[in-house]
């Protein structure tokens, strides 16, 4: 759009809106002098309906046939979503297809109907100027360029409403996560991985033993279990009764998703989330019908019965049964992806489960549940009996060779249930507040390219920067002793007459998963924080002068210190615990029975380093996305504040 035009525009919509003030005063003095102001009333109102309206944006749920740029606008969407929930802007989701009249943003004055799908998001215009304003600044950034975001290639698509509507949907809330984790849980990195390219940026972790007094002292509205527990229940229910730990666990588990928080859990979680496995005996269901009544073995938040699962790692088929539900919008009607990790078998549904999807096409599997809600309480609990969320090419860790399914399904189906567990219940809602035309339109042109603002650097994080170096050097130091650890390995093993097939089967899981894929999490992470906080030292000098900038500032700089200096010191301790991996090396180099001993020699390293690497991944999302929300927070601030032209 040409910046001559909207000043045109511009000029001549401010000379109506002058004429219709001066026309208003003017009835005031005739209406004094009794003089007839019929006439120019209805001029008056000819003058008012001739001006453009616009009610909000829509962002539609986005198909395309290139699966790849349509996973890149999905995620881009998302973040777009989260970036106004943060600010506590109103954003709705669409539970049925609507037509609607729109004009697309670049060509505001050509109007259309057209056919959104459910699943797309609506965000209204509140009336008052600084919110409106905010939301024009976010919505411009992701739709046109935005000056502080590295990977701007991919446009969203963007909508203006142009008449009033009313519509069944959902209110979403500001996604805050817990992740539980332990040193023997897998698919957290997954879910982080999830979070952090669809832009969910309050993201937390707490290990098994502290669950209780994180739920309760939190405002967390969601917690994601994402695979294997520590404790799992066993047939010795006197014993469990005994440990007072579980019990604590489950009852604060439970009195945070019945009190309204969400609850996702994958695979073995969903052994935790139901009401009974077998052979075991069943709790009764009653179990999930009133939450403040206590659980022992299980979480019992579902009312479901499972059986044993099986290590499956082939692409799981399964088949959309409820194609009306927020977790498979904009989901094909069959899925394709999604192992088990000893995963449950669900066999038995209560009346109040809402079953989403069935396996298909497996021998064990056919026609039992896949993934399934249910309601526990005021809160919403989402179950997978798969892995669905690594279900992406560009999702969780890249030596998952069933990671690779072309789908794109993985991202949809758990960002969807963010969104669900999270989200108000649905009901009606009435979009009725309006802004004119060229409101909308001098606020989008004086965003539309800000790069002139962002011309000088300042350093304010010069020792945090050094630190961040540092530890790229250690781990590319780690990184590299791991591989000639694992090249030792083979060559002892092949100096016992151990064949190389054998030796790399072993190795392949302990060096590649739990080791260097680990490590490059961690780079990651630090990389990103790096870029972020190089962006924040250039709206620095724009905002040197604000003291709550500054302020925060300070406090970011003070958390981000902590966490790399503990990086650090666990990338240190890491090094060290190589170190002792070589020594026990040596030892069995001549051992006779070292084929027997290699396993427990790899699980030493499996396990030594994976509890520092779990250390270190926890630490270092939260401080990039810290940044991260900092610089966005502040920026579409500045946005918000910069005079109309």
């Amino acid at each position: 759009m040409k910046k001559n035009n909207l000043l045109t525009k511009s000029i001549s919509t401010i000379i109506i809106i002058l004429f219709i003030l001066q026309t208003s005063s003017s009835l005031c003095i005739t209406a004094e002098l009794g003089i007839d102001s019929e006439k120019i009333n209805f001029e008056d109102e000819i003058l008012l309906t001739q001006l453009p309206l616009c009610y909000g944006f829509i962002f539609p749920n986005v198909k395309y046939e290139n699966k790849y740029f349509e996973n890149q606008i999905y995620c881009k969407i998302r973040h777009m979503v989260n970036d106004l929930l943060r600010e506590e802007i109103h954003v709705f989701w669409t539970s049925s297809n609507m037509t609607i009249n729109v004009s697309k943003i670049n060509n505001s004055e050509i109007e259309e109907n057209l056919l959104f799908e459910k699943g797309s998001f609506i965000v209204p215009f509140t009336g008052v100027d600084l919110v409106d304003l905010k939301i024009i600044a976010i919505v411009c950034d992701y739709n046109q360029s935005s000056e502080i975001e590295q990977n701007n290639n991919a446009k969203t698509p963007v909508y203006l409403l142009k008449e009033q509507i009313s519509f069944d949907g959902y209110g979403l809330s500001n996604v805050k996560i817990l992740n539980f984790m332990n040193f023997l849980s897998c698919g957290e990195s997954w879910y982080v991985d999830v979070a952090f390219k669809c832009g969910f940026l309050n993201y937390d972790f707490v290990y098994n033993d502290e669950t209780s007094k994180k739920l309760e002292d939190s405002d967390y509205n969601l917690l994601i279990w994402p695979g294997y527990d520590l404790y799992y229940p066993s047939p010795f229910v006197a014993l469990e009764i005994i440990l007072d730990f579980p019990t604590r666990r489950n009852r604060a588990v439970r009195d945070f998703v019945s009190e309204g928080g969400g609850f996702i859990g994958s695979c073995q979680a969903a052994y935790m989330a139901a009401r009974g496995i077998k052979p075991l005996p069943a709790y009764p269901s009653i179990l999930t019908q009133y939450p403040n009544l206590p659980s022992i073995g299980l979480l019992s938040i579902s009312d479901i019965v499972t059986a044993n699962g099986l290590v499956i790692s082939k692409d799981l088929e399964q088949e959309i049964l409820d194609k009306n539900h927020p977790v498979v919008y904009g989901v094909d009607h069959y899925l394709t992806g999604g192992f088990l990790l000893h995963g449950p078998k669900i066999i038995k549904t209560g009346e109040s489960v809402n079953v989403i999807a069935n396996f298909k096409n497996d021998s064990y599997l056919d026609g039992t549940p896949s993934i399934v809600s249910n309601n526990f309480g005021y809160g919403k609990v989402v179950l997978f009996s798969p892995h669905s969320e690594i279900r992406d090419p560009d999702t969780g860790p890249k030596f998952w060779n069933g990671g690779t399914s072309g789908t794109y399904n993985g991202k949809k189906l758990i960002t969807n249930a963010f969104y669900f567990a999270t989200s108000q219940d649905k009901k009606e809602h009435v979009i009725s507040e309006s802004r004119p035309l060229v409101f909308i339109m001098d606020s989008w042109n004086k965003t539309t390219d800000l790069s002139y603002l962002l011309n000088e650097q300042v350093e304010i994080f010069e020792e945090i920067k050094t630190c961040i170096n540092e530890s790229f050097e250690d781990i590319a130091n780690l990184n590299n002793n791991i591989y000639l650890i694992l090249e030792k390995i083979i060559q002892i093993g092949i100096e016992q007459n151990i064949s190389l097939k054998e030796i790399k089967k072993n190795l392949y899981y302990a060096g590649h998963i739990y080791l260097i894929y680990c490590f490059d999490l961690v780079k990651e992470y630090l990389e990103n924080t790096s870029s972020t906080i190089q962006t924040i030292e250039k709206i620095y000098p724009i905002l040197e002068e604000d003291t709550i900038f500054i302020k925060q500032l300070e406090q970011l700089k003070f958390n981000l210190s902590i966490k790399i200096g503990k990086i650090q010191e666990i990338l240190s301790t890491s090094a060290k615990k190589l170190q002792d991996i070589e020594t026990i090396l040596e030892t069995y180099r001549k051992h006779q029975l070292f084929r027997k001993t290699m396993e427990k020699i790899i699980k030493k390293i499996s396990h030594d380093i994976e509890i520092q690497t779990e250390l270190a991944f926890q630490l270092m999302p939260g401080g990039y996305f810290d940044s991260l929300k900092f610089l966005r927070y502040h920026w579409y601030n500045i946005e918000t504040n910069l005079p109309m032209y």
